[in-house]
């Protein structure tokens, strides 16, 4: 069983890195707020960097809320992955020459020593996946320190093939006995 928690979450940080853009949504005084970052997966200590702009105002709205969202699509391998979880921001060179690449030269001229330039570092908490044709359907990994916990939702079309009445997957009278979810413990 932890075997295949495992592949789950592995498959995650592939994701992550094959995807390698995301939208974050992160909260302001009117709302909720995304854009697109380049993300640098670090799948060692289950984080995931960025670099970012001090004139974005990501990091104001991080420090009043640091709950974030960020969601990836590989059309490639038709992957959907919505990841929620903590993010922190701070002004760390170094950080940002380990990360630093010469495309980001066009936003940050000053290099990985821009005054403008932050480092944005999320810790995941919860992933929700939904996998290509053919693959596992959508799901959710709860990633903690040193824990994660998998949910499959199954298959639309298990859950009406269970259905006493053949109806689809909103059927009332037959709702609660659907089969939607199946756990995995690391």
């Amino acid at each position: 069983m932890a075997e295949k928690n495992e592949s789950h979450i592995d498959r995650v940080w592939e994701v992550i890195a094959k995807a390698g853009i995301c939208m974050m949504v992160t909260r302001f005084a009117r709302g909720l707020r995304a854009r697109p970052l380049e993300a640098r997966p670090e799948r060692d200590t289950e984080t995931i960097w960025f670099l970012t702009d001090v004139r974005g105002l990501k990091d104001d709205e991080i420090e009043a809320n640091p709950n974030v969202c960020l969601t990836f699509v590989y059309a490639k391998e038709k992957v959907y992955l919505s990841i929620t979880g903590k993010a922190f921001v701070s002004r760390d060179p170094e950080r940002a020459k380990a990360l630093w690449n010469e495309e980001q030269q066009v936003w940050w001229p000053g290099g990985p020593e821009d005054p403008n330039l932050l480092v944005m570092k999320i810790e995941p908490e919860r992933a929700e996946m939904w996998d290509g044709a053919g693959k596992l359907g959508g799901g959710r990994v709860r990633i903690r320190q040193g824990a994660a916990y998998r949910h499959q939702a199954q298959y639309r079309r298990e859950a009406q093939s269970q259905c006493r009445n053949r109806l689809t997957a909103a059927c009332q009278p037959c709702k609660s006995s659907f089969p939607t979810v199946q756990d995995w413990q690391r």
